[in-house]
C-alpha cells in the first residue's frame, strides 16, 4: 500500500486548486459577449448575455425579441449596453460601460438628442452580472 507524504498530499492540494482556476478561468473568459435587439414597428425587444462570440450574442437578443423585423442594436464584450426610446420613437444606445448605471445614463444622454421623454427599455451586462430590465 502506498502511503501519501506531505509533498504528495500538497501536490495534489495544488493541481485540484489548479484545475478549479483554469475551469473558472475558462468559463469566464468564454462568457464575455452581450447584445441588445429592438423592433420599432412593435416596441419589442431582447437581451443577451454570457455568450462566447459576438454572433451568438446577437443571435440570441434577436431570437428573444420574438418579431421577424427586430434587429441588433448594440453588442458589447466584458461590459454593460443599454437602449433607450423616446416618446416619438426616437432611440439612443451604449455600450462599453463597466456599470450598467453608466450604460442606462449614456443611453438616455443619446436618445435625448434624438427625442422626449426618454425612458430605459433594456439594459444588459456580459458575464454574471445582473441583466436586462425593463423600466
Amino acid at each position: 500500500m502506498y502511503k501519501v507524504s506531505k509533498i504528495d498530499g500538497w501536490c495534489l492540494i495544488f493541481l485540484a486548486a489548479l484545475t478549479v482556476g483554469i475551469i473558472f478561468t475558462s468559463i469566464n473568459a468564454e462568457a464575455g459577449y452581450g447584445a441588445i435587439a429592438y423592433s420599432k414597428a412593435t416596441g419589442n425587444y431582447g437581451y443577451s448575455h454570457g455568450y462566447r462570440s459576438r454572433e451568438e450574442a446577437i443571435w440570441e437578443a434577436e431570437r428573444r425579441c420574438g418579431t421577424e423585423d427586430c434587429r441588433w442594436v448594440v453588442w458589447f464584450k466584458d461590459s454593460c449596453g443599454a437602449l433607450a426610446v423616446a416618446d416619438n420613437g426616437g432611440t439612443g444606445y451604449s455600450h462599453g460601460y463597466r456599470s450598467a448605471e453608466q450604460a442606462r445614463q449614456r443611453a438616455l444622454a443619446e436618445c435625448s438628442r434624438r427625442g422626449p421623454n426618454c425612458r430605459i427599455l433594456c439594459w444588459s451586462c456580459s458575464g454574471n452580472e445582473r441583466r436586462g430590465r425593463r423600466w
